[in-house]
């Protein structure tokens, strides 16, 4: 046996598995209402079964649509019965309204000449006519059906039948929608052979429907104000990430700018130093004469040595260069080019890492 939880999840997954077939049927934009519209229905009343069956249109194409089938409850003289009915959701839904058919099982027959039912089972209603996208929904629309069978039974059983009396002539409305066709045979027939009973008080009745049915029409009227309070709050919220998102990268630009901030003050105040040296050098050498012989001449034995190992690295250039061209014009041969180009490799090496040395120890004295 079901707990009720389990009975509302196996609707859903019907549902589900309906839908999932029937989607090139229906507007995408409409299967989140039709979902809704059918869950509210059958949560209400879990009588009905969602179901896939085939529709006929006018021009005689045959599609195939979501169904609701089972029974609903109808109160007549204080005393309740099921009646077998089957929904047709058409592609337009919710634009369109639904075919709704009174679904008589073998041992039932139609009322002839019903003011809402014709002989083939269709039911035509105010609530159908005047249907209304956003107002109108399935729920509401069975408590209709339900009303106006308690008013006056849309079936017999067949060996109960009594002829009544010819009503007042009314006039039914033209037929809207094409009429569905399905194979009764091909499907269970859940209805039993009696009606079921349960003897409640009818005024008790009234007001559970009158309150299903403001519960329904409060329901759908908040939904709207509902749907758009959740989109601004969701704009809100996605405008409020985007702020904080900007004020972390702000946050890192400012960190990043504090620390250029430093690292140019830093570097500023070597620089005022460098300037302070620069000056105070020309303070105390502005005054002295220059000595032209002595200004081309190194300042200390550093530079001494560092301009003899300069000029010794080059002329090492220069006698590899005038060597290539002697091998060139085979004044030499390969052999001796490169016992030459080694040593002479040898010896720039030795003068660079001693060129090295000085000045990092003529750094080291200033």
């Amino acid at each position: 046996m079901y707990s009720t939880s389990d009975g509302a999840r196996y609707l859903q997954q019907t549902l589900d598995g309906c839908m999932a077939q029937l989607g090139y049927v229906y507007q995408q934009t409409n299967i989140p209402r039709i979902k809704l519209d059918v869950m509210t229905l059958i949560n209400n009343l879990p009588t009905l079964t969602p179901k896939i069956g085939t529709m006929k249109l006018q021009n005689e194409r045959v599609i195939t649509v979501l169904t609701l089938q089972g029974t609903i409850p109808m109160y007549y003289r204080n005393e309740k019965y099921n009646i077998p009915v089957k929904l047709f959701i058409p592609e337009m839904y919710p634009y369109h309204p639904p075919l709704s058919y009174v679904d008589p099982n073998e041992s039932m027959i139609i009322k002839p000449r019903h003011p809402h039912v014709d002989s083939t089972g269709r039911c035509y209603l105010p609530y159908l006519s005047e249907w209304n996208a956003q107002k109108s929904n399935l729920y509401e629309l069975i408590n209709h059906l339900s009303a106006v069978f308690g008013q006056e039974p849309p079936v017999f059983q067949k060996s109960n039948v009594q002829t009544p009396p010819p009503p007042p002539t009314s006039t039914l409305p033209p037929s809207q929608y094409p009429s569905p066709q399905y194979n009764p045979s091909a499907t269970n027939n859940p209805y039993s052979t009696q009606p079921h009973l349960n003897y409640q008080n009818g005024p008790q009745q009234i007001r559970e429907t009158i309150r299903r049915q403001l519960i329904s029409k409060i329901e759908y009227k908040l939904r709207p104000l509902v749907e758009d309070t959740t989109k601004s709050l969701k704009a809100e919220l996605d405008t409020q990430d985007e702020l904080n998102s900007r004020s972390q990268k702000l946050t890192q630009l400012n960190d990043m700018v504090g620390g250029e901030e430093k690292v140019i003050d830093d570097e500023l105040e070597a620089l005022n130093k460098k300037l302070a040296a620069c000056e105070l050098y020309i303070q105390n050498h502005e005054s002295k004469g220059i000595d032209v012989d002595k200004a081309i001449e190194p300042e200390d034995i550093y530079s001494k040595q560092i301009l003899d190992l300069i000029a010794e690295e080059n002329a090492i250039d220069d006698f590899v260069y005038y060597l290539d061209k002697a091998l060139q014009y085979k004044s030499i041969d390969l052999d001796t080019f490169l016992n030459f180009v080694r040593e002479a490799s040898r010896q720039q090496f030795m003068k660079k890492a001693l060129l090295k040395k000085i000045s990092l120890a003529q750094q080291q004295q200033k």
